[in-house]
């Protein structure tokens, strides 16, 4: 699931005068007296500052309004309420913003001035938007543009279509967010507004963006930065600068994405636009968590957080409960995660925010699954299809192609006009020479078609009862059709990934390569059969009850030369015992870098096992871990050691030679079973966890067989009493196979183990190892 990241879009705010550069207005306001000309250079200089020094904005702005009350000039008071209002736009308070701004409109509204009062409706509505207020906001933008096309205010309804189109790409409508940024374009164009053209290229670019269609937002996103270049607009370049690392973040150029959001960061700090320091902050946090740099992302992420909850940014806040969550994830905090991605599904589900509770229904449908709560999993995923679907279809992209089409072939239609004209008039008498003649043709069609509309009602009525049954049954069909779809898809997605799974715990299982140099392959022992041939010394009867196992085994040369092979049970089976499993495989891989006896190495794979759990967030502090049994070859001095956890190891030897000292045994005529009991503890959080495991060590003599297992063959139900296979016969077996070839031993097993279970289940997985020395 990918991290969700802030692309700037662009609102349309209304400026009441346009000025020269600040420098050269401070130098004329010195020289003039308190007047209206002083209160109108005031507001000027308060909006050139909007974008570069906020609290200066405000300073200006409130002595505007404070000179204008003494003079008793409105249109300048409500001018000054406005401008301040903007600035704590600009600055992120969104609620002094609306506050202030509708104390100028009902200035304006005395005044009767509408072209100000448009200019009023537009910027609240603006301010609406951004706390998703869309009802509100939907509501004054269709005053503004209702005043301004009474006026005919070109300039008022093209920011008004332009500051829809993004309220409408806020809520997930791209097709009617297009068509509002194309009519903003086609007005923009014919004033020759080049900052309001640069504006709208940028929103078009968002949105091809979102469409995933990066090419195309590349070549709007690059044509805005030369304008606001060409216009030697600082916050623009800013912005674009912010857009195109948005852009190189989808498409996984890192290095370039960061190259650009560092230098909108430099050019940010150096004004007090908290506000755009959010989404700076976000995007940020972003590159560095696909870089893996999980603890950098966090700290952007949490810089963000806090700077959008003292503003409150409610679209913002969304946004970055979102990353948190995904990133809580990755960091495999799950609980974490579930509570920041509620936090995002509320607040997009108040807001009517269709992305964002997409968005919000994914992470929680990954939060959920990796915690193995399926059941809520199943459920978010559901309504993660549905919203994303919603948004990102082929109808949207195709319509949103289509209304560029229509905006460019308009422009075409304008130019050839005028021939289309000429041409009109020249087929003109032709056409109505065509007419009078289609009159006859169409009162001789007429009576041959009352004739035939008579017969054609008679078989109308026969038939229409029919046609509404197949109706009725093909739609039946049809639903039955789509619902066989959805779970036969939903199956293949599911076995996929448990198949990919497979492979994935598979690359952890001790290799055939690693197995075949430290066990053997030469001749049979003539010892036993007699038989003198290739063969194996050694075997590995691997029977997962589900595609993936919480068995294992694992083998691995330490470091002193010796060789270790390991017959574990992990908690659980399946997916979550899979996962147990490869964390046992990593904890085991840790612990012989610097151990090499077998207890010892059980002692601190203990450790990492416990010390990584408790990070699972449960009370308990996770108690999974392992049975194994784990030995350790010195195969120049004919040795075994090993360390057993609730995993006995057993040996087949011949009578005549036996000499060990044994916990048990079981004989036939010429070999014994000689049992080798374990330590009552897991591998993992135990009441015993603080005790050393026993050490085992024997001198091993040629012809030995040594069997390790867990505990699946035993425990499997079957036979004719559907009981347990019991741990005695499971040693009564090996007694009668151990004098076969290692091949023929594994087969005998797997013959037995499906003869004994016969229709049953597996009721867990299966693990044995037997080795010859």
């Amino acid at each position: 699931m990918k991290t969700k990241i802030v692309v700037l879009i662009f609102f349309f705010i209304g400026k009441y005068s346009h000025s020269a550069n600040i420098d050269s207005l401070k130098t004329i306001l010195h020289k003039l007296k308190n007047d209206t000309t002083k209160v109108n250079l005031l507001i000027n200089i308060s909006e050139e500052y909007w974008t570069i020094n906020v609290d200066s904005s405000l300073k200006y702005s409130t002595e505007a309004s404070v000179l204008s009350s003494t003079l008793s000039f409105n249109k300048g008071k409500a001018n000054a309420l406005s401008s301040q209002s903007s600035a704590y736009y600009y600055q992120g308070h969104l609620d002094s913003a609306i506050s202030i701004g509708t104390r100028a409109l009902s200035i304006k509204i005395k005044l009767g001035n509408k072209k100000l009062i448009g200019k009023s409706y537009n910027n609240i509505a603006m301010f609406y938007d951004e706390t998703g207020n869309y009802d509100s906001a939907i509501t004054l933008y269709n005053k503004a543009l209702s005043v301004f096309e009474e006026i005919k205010d070109k300039e008022g309804t093209a920011s008004t279509y332009g500051n829809m189109g993004v309220m409408y790409r806020y809520m997930g409508n791209y097709v009617i967010a297009i068509d509002y940024f194309l009519k903003t374009l086609r007005i923009l164009e014919n004033i020759g507004n080049k900052k309001g053209v640069a504006t709208t290229c940028t929103n078009l670019g968002v949105l091809y963006a979102n469409q995933k269609e990066y090419k195309e937002a590349l070549k709007y996103f690059k044509n805005t930065l030369q304008l606001y270049e060409e216009l030697k607009d600082t916050d623009g370049i800013r912005k674009a600068h912010q857009n195109l690392g948005s852009l190189f973040y989808f498409t996984q150029n890192l290095d370039t994405a960061l190259y650009h959001f560092k230098i909108a960061e430099k050019m940010l700090l150096k004004t007090t636009q908290a506000f755009n320091l959010v989404s700076l902050y976000d995007n940020m946090g972003s590159v560095y968590k696909l870089k893996k740099q999980n603890k950098t992302a966090l700290s952007f992420y949490l810089k963000a957080m806090n700077i959008a909850d003292s503003l409150g940014n409610e679209n913002s806040k969304s946004s970055l409960y979102c990353n948190l969550g995904l990133l809580h994830i990755e960091m495999g905090k799950y609980n974490d995660a579930i509570s920041y991605c509620l936090k995002e599904y509320e607040l997009a589900v108040k807001m009517k925010n269709v992305s964002n509770i997409s968005s919000a229904c994914n992470c929680l449908y990954s939060a959920y699954d990796k915690k193995g709560n399926f059941p809520l999993a199943f459920k978010y995923y559901k309504e993660y299809i549905l919203y994303r679907d919603s948004i990102l279809n082929e109808s949207n992209t195709k319509e949103i192609t289509q209304k560029q089409m229509e905006y460019a072939y308009e422009k075409q239609q304008l130019a050839d006009s005028i021939k289309r004209e000429a041409i009109f008039k020249m087929n003109e008498y032709t056409h109505k020479q065509d007419i009078k003649n289609q009159k006859i043709y169409s009162y001789t069609a007429l009576v041959g078609l009352l004739i035939m509309a008579v017969f054609v009602f008679v078989l109308y009525r026969g038939n229409i009862q029919k046609r509404k049954n197949n109706i009725q049954l093909e739609e039946k069909n049809k639903i039955i059709s789509y619902q066989k779809l959805v779970v036969e898809e939903k199956h293949k997605e599911i076995t996929d990934s448990i198949n990919y799974a497979e492979r994935i715990q598979r690359s952890f299982l001790a290799t055939t390569e690693m197995l075949d140099k430290n066990l053997g392959v030469t001749s049979s022992n003539p010892k036993y059969d007699g038989v003198s041939k290739s063969e194996r010394n050694y075997f590995v009867f691997f029977r997962p009850k589900d595609v993936v196992s919480g068995d294992f085994y694992w083998a691995a040369e330490l470091n002193n030369g010796n060789f270790a092979y390991c017959c574990a049970d992990s908690t659980g089976h399946g997916v979550p015992g899979a996962i147990m499993s490869i964390l046992n495989i990593s904890s085991l891989e840790k612990s012989i870098e610097t151990q090499t006896e077998p207890h010892q190495i059980l002692a601190e794979t203990r450790r990492i096992i416990i010390n990584r759990l408790k990070k699972d967030g449960s009370l308990e502090g996770g108690k999974d871990g392992m049975d194994c049994s784990l030995l350790v070859l010195d195969k120049e001095r004919k040795k075994l050691s090993f360390a057993l956890a609730n995993n006995p190891v057993f040996i087949v030897r011949s009578v005549a030679s036996s000499s060990l000292k044994y916990d048990g045994t079981s004989r036939s005529d010429a070999t014994e079973l000689i049992e080798f009991k374990p330590d009552k503890m897991p591998v993992g959080k135990h009441e015993k966890d603080t005790e050393p495991f026993n050490l085992h060590t024997i001198n091993v003599q040629l012809g030995d067989v040594i069997y390790t297992l867990t505990d699946g063959f035993s425990d499997q139900f079957g036979g004719n009493k559907d009981k347990k296979f019991m741990i005695k016969n499971v040693k009564e077996l090996f007694l009668q196979i151990a004098h076969l070839p290692m091949s023929e031993q594994e087969q005998k097993l797997a013959d037995e183990f499906e003869k004994w279970k016969g229709a049953n289940h597996q009721v867990d997985d299966v693990c044995i190892i037997g080795v010859r020395i």
